[in-house]
């Protein structure tokens, strides 16, 4: 075939594609500028959208245990945002978001007590609610009733926890409508005072702290329909008082309670005297484990070895589970129970008068091995 000629001549007889003309790659310019100003709009998006993370939001909430010493008050059925609002106006936290979110998060928040709290400023949420839940923080501290406690000792116990001198308590009992007790305690506070723990400041008045006791007895009583239930056993609310009163003082494990109670009942039921140490201690104001026959003798009201039916009034403060169970007593014919075991409280009930007698001359005779026994080492003697 035909030979290719090169062009030796430098003729521009090139074979190279020709470029386009002038006037196309004016037209190619708008699509490269929209390229570029699309890639600007993007980076510049990215760089904001980075900048909103990357630039810190100033926090809702302080850092740390904070500084300083603040006093606030929390007051009864006190909510999360009420504390929180508290706290911001004392300058403790920061903001009521912060505070309510970490209560929010953190089940024991509902157990915070009223009272006067001693904290700090510019605390962190978490450092906050975790001191409100310390009871060292509460100013003046708490007094705490156990029950079965009696008003006697109630007394001392209110005097020796708190600023509350028994000359207060003692005017303030002389005044028992001012303590909010139930038409049926006669005006008598005697097992009306709710044994619980409860806060105490340096303004916490004898009336106040009584007051408060007698209004928890009476939400305790509304709780367990203690009216209601007393009509049904055809007794009288200030009957099943005292009823659980004797409960409280005669064993010490809840378990025995409603056989206690069934002990009672069946007793008042026959016409059958108590026969209770706790009520002739009480009278003699003695705490005995075992009654001499001249204690059994004392005149009282409230010996039941003497006098049938209940004694006069309560001896003690019941606690809820005492009044659950003069509410609800054991179905059975039992008509005597000993404490076989003090420690443990181990206690045996029965029908028969006879091993009644049998089981309370073993735990006398125990009880005297052990006096003796410990007797015998606190004197130092050798053998």
């Amino acid at each position: 075939g035909r030979r290719r000629v090169n062009d030796i001549f430098d003729l521009g007889l090139s074979h190279q594609p020709p470029k386009p003309p002038v006037y196309r790659r004016f037209l190619q310019l708008p699509a490269v500028a929209v390229s570029i100003l699309v890639f600007v709009a993007i980076a510049f998006a990215g760089v904001s959208t980075a900048g909103k993370y990357l630039t810190p939001k100033p926090s809702d909430d302080w850092a740390g245990d904070g500084i300083g010493a603040v006093q606030i008050e929390v007051a009864p059925n006190d909510t999360s945002t009420d504390i929180a609002k508290t706290l911001v106006a004392a300058g403790v936290v920061k903001t009521v978001t912060a505070f309510v979110d970490e209560a929010q998060d953190n089940a024991k928040a509902r157990d915070i007590q009223p009272g006067t709290y001693q904290v700090r400023s510019h605390m962190s949420a978490q450092s906050a609610l975790a001191l409100l839940l310390d009871p060292t923080a509460l100013v003046g501290g708490r007094v705490t009733i156990p029950e079965g406690t009696k008003l006697s000792k109630v007394e001392s116990i209110i005097a020796s926890k708190s600023q509350i001198t028994a000359a207060d308590i003692e005017r303030a009992l002389a005044q028992p409508q001012t303590l909010g007790l139930p038409d049926y305690a006669k005006g008598k506070p005697e097992g009306f005072l709710f044994p619980a723990t409860y806060n105490v400041t340096a303004s916490t008045t004898a009336t106040q702290l009584l007051s408060q006791m007698g209004a928890r007895f009476g939400q305790v009583a509304n709780s367990i329909g203690l009216e209601a239930g007393a009509k049904k056993l055809k007794l009288t609310p200030y009957q099943v008082v005292i009823e659980a009163s004797l409960i409280e003082a005669e064993v010490k494990r809840p378990q025995d309670y409603a056989q206690v109670a069934e002990v009672i009942d069946n007793r008042l039921r026959k016409g059958m005297k108590l026969e209770l140490d706790s009520t002739v201690n009480y009278a003699l104001g003695t705490t005995k484990p075992f009654l001499s026959q001249s204690d059994l003798k004392v005149e009282s009201d409230y010996n039941t070895y003497l006098h049938t039916g209940l004694p006069l009034g309560p001896i003690n403060s019941p606690g809820q589970a005492a009044l659950q169970a003069a509410l609800n007593p054991t179905p059975g014919d039992m008509l005597y129970f000993v404490t076989v075991d003090p420690v443990s409280g181990e206690t045996v009930f029965t029908n028969s008068e006879k091993q009644f007698e049998t089981l309370r001359d073993q735990a006398q005779a125990a009880a005297a091995s052990a006096a003796a026994s410990a007797a015998a080492g606190s004197s130092g003697s050798t053998p």
